[in-house]
């Protein structure tokens, strides 16, 4: 359900641009080649294909200008387990402006849009794989856990209490793959904070 606005209308930097969600999937095609455009690459059909099967059109949200997409962010729905449970957390993904529309509010407009949008869903938690660090943190972002890096010669280490290899290992078919994968996904998530819910 959508308790928040449809679309928020500003001036930003002298230019009138509307934040809105998309309003079907040829929008939704649009904005995914929009973004390409932001992150300077090309698409595929292949990667637009696989975007329509996979992103709700009115998770995309543009920043419009003129009639033309000069902006994207949006949110997969996912959610996440907690110690005793999960919660809703959709995944912050497709955030780009056009290089002709930066540094003019266009990315705060679309971030207060979104926040407030999965606010309105009833959403408790966002989260994102940020390429640029520095800017997500203005949103409210933040690092649920640092990263660290370890170059070591593989003989010299080892886990402690390591029982050694067990049971064996074969390859399996794509198909075997989608029977036996998600149980397992399934078990260890229950197991670990944070693992992202997955579809089939």
């Amino acid at each position: 359900h959508r308790a928040g606005p449809l679309s928020r209308a500003s001036m930003l930097g002298g230019m009138s641009v509307e934040v809105r969600a998309c309003a079907n999937e040829d929008e939704l095609v649009e904005a995914f080649r929009t973004v390409e455009v932001a992150f300077g690459e090309e698409s595929t059909e292949a990667d637009i294909e696989r975007s329509k099967a996979t992103m709700p059109f009115d998770r995309v949200l543009v920043a419009v200008e003129g009639g033309r997409f000069v902006g994207v962010a949006a949110a997969v729905p996912y959610s996440v387990t907690i110690p005793g449970g999960e919660l809703a957390c959709p995944g912050v993904t497709w955030v780009g402006v056009l290089p002709t529309h930066r540094r003019r509010g266009v990315l705060t407009s679309m971030m207060r849009f979104q926040l407030d949008d999965i606010h309105a869903r009833g959403e408790p938690l966002a989260a994102l794989w940020s390429s640029e660090s520095l800017i997500y943190g203005r949103f409210g972002y933040g690092i649920p856990a640092p990263v660290y890096e370890l170059n070591a010669v593989k003989s010299r280490f080892g886990f402690r209490d390591d029982p050694g290899p067990v049971g064996s290992l074969r390859l399996v078919t794509r198909e075997e793959a989608a029977e036996l994968m998600p149980p397992v996904y399934e078990r260890i998530g229950a197991q670990r904070a944070g693992m992202p819910s997955r579809t089939k």
